[in-house]
Order: structure tokens, then sequence, then C-alpha cells
């Protein structure tokens, strides 16, 4: 069976910037979310990766969601604040509530954002618990229902992922054989918080390291948790997140002729030109 095309991240980044941008996203926004895409590309979760782009695209014509539409910021106080989705698009709508979160904990050493009306499709969120996570926090993104992405700084400078959607996407070993304590390091302090997420609703969570330990001493302990371990279904350790990421930018990232093609008949129409494969 022959290879599916390979195409330069950064050309993909420009067709979904400008098909977004086409569909009513403000340019800014456009870029946000086609980043976002190739983040799991970048991972190795190709799944949710630009893949998608078209679905998005799809859903926008059928109005599910409004693209100009940013959610509104409710009720607000020193470390909490709840964001109503108004049919905004969930991976952006969740990034901003990253936003918010992350200078709530960089205020008060812990930022918890409550996002209202996010519907159940939203897909995974480890993209934004790990944006969280290079501040650095511990990052958390719980819900709708009963997904859970997390992100844990490390001493590599990329962080420790989980995601509940994922699966085995992003891992390379069906079988768990580390333990969890990176995941109980992360619940245990924010504990309270898992209550609060509804089937409709998301919390994004940002603590701040420095609330409660030095950097240099939790890194030490992630480490020690990490050290000989293989990553089991759903999570993604640094190094398989660096070698993805150098393999998309060294050989291109694959998409299957069922992609390319919407995609392409969709640029076609836009007046938006569509790159060549990588030879």
């Amino acid at each position: 069976m022959s290879e599916s095309p390979r195409y330069r991240p950064d050309d993909l980044r420009r067709v979904a910037t400008e098909l977004l941008s086409r569909a009513g996203l403000a340019r800014e926004r456009a870029s946000a979310l086609g980043r976002l895409l190739l983040w799991y590309d970048a991972v190795g979760a190709r799944d949710f990766g630009i893949v998608g782009l078209n679905d998005w695209l799809t859903r926008l014509d059928h109005g599910d969601f409004d693209p100009k539409q940013t959610g509104r910021v409710g009720p607000e106080h020193a470390s909490t604040a709840v964001l109503e989705a108004e049919r905004g698009l969930p991976p952006l709508l969740l990034a901003r509530a990253a936003e918010i979160a992350g200078q709530k904990a960089r205020d008060t050493g812990v930022g918890v954002v409550r996002v209202i009306g996010v519907p159940p499709s939203a897909g995974p969120a480890a993209a934004i618990a790990a944006e969280l996570a290079i501040g650095p926090f511990l990052g958390l993104v719980l819900g709708p229902g009963s997904a859970q992405s997390a992100a844990i700084p490390a001493p590599e400078g990329i962080p420790l992922i989980f995601d509940s959607i994922l699966g085995d996407a992003g891992g390379e070993d069906e079988s768990p054989t580390t333990d969890d304590e990176p995941m109980r390091m992360v619940v245990d302090r924010v504990a309270p918080w898992l209550l609060l997420s509804g089937n409709q609703e998301v919390v994004v969570v940002a603590l701040a390291v420095a609330a409660f330990e030095s950097l240099g001493s939790f890194h030490r302990r992630v480490a020690e948790a990490l050290e000989g371990q293989r990553a089991p279904a759903g999570w993604i350790f640094p190094e398989t997140w660096e070698r993805h990421r150098s393999e998309t930018q060294r050989r291109g990232i694959a998409l299957p002729e069922s992609a390319v093609g919407p995609l392409r008949e969709r640029s076609a129409r836009a007046g938006v030109g569509f790159p060549d494969p990588l030879a």
C-alpha cells in the first residue's frame, strides 16, 4: 500500500488560515485554530490533527458554531471566572479560557475558568493543557463529561501530557507500564475542582508550581517518576513529542486522500492555492 502524500506544516497552516478566514473567523483566530490542529500532528495524534480541518469547516457551513463568537466572560474573581460559550468554536474558547486561567495563576497562584455550553463533541484538549504547562503551570482541562486532559511541566521544557480522548493515539504501548504518580500529583493538588465539571461544561485550571514547591524540586520528582518508563495509552512523554515533532518538520505531515480531496476542492472554490506534496 502506498504511503499517503506528505505536506509541509507551514503550507498546511497557511491553507487552514485562509480557509477558516473565508469561513468567517478573524485571521488571527483562524491561524490559532490551524496551529491547534497541527499540534496534534506534531505529537503523533494525527486522527485529531489537520485531517479534521474539513469537518470544522463543514460544521461552520452548517451553522453549528458562530465564527465571530469568542465567548462572554461572566462572573469573575481574583482566581476564578466563568466563560459562556455562546456557540463559539470549542478549541478557541478553551484557548481563551486557558489564557484567562494562566493570567490569574500568575497573579494569585491558581486560575480556574468554568466554560459553559461546550458541546460534547469538543474533542481532545491536550494542546490547551500543554500550552499552560509551558507557563510553567500545572494545566488541567476537565470535561465535557468525563473527558480529562492534564499537562505537567517536565525538566526537558516539554511537558508530560495525558488526555483521556487520545487513547493510544499519542502513546506507543497499549499496556500501561508506568505508575500514575505524575497524574496523582496533579489531581491531589486540584481535587476540589474535579466536582465542577458538568456534561455541558469544561473547567480549565492553571496552578502555578511555585505556589507549592520550587520548580527545580518539582522537575526532579517528575523525572524520577518517569525514569525508565514507557508511555501507556493516553500519555505523551516529552521524548515522544520531540521525536514526532522532528519527524513532521523533516518529512512533513501525511494526509490521506480522503482528507486531501475535500480540502483541495474547498481551496479551489475559495481561490486558495493548495500546496503540492513533498517529493
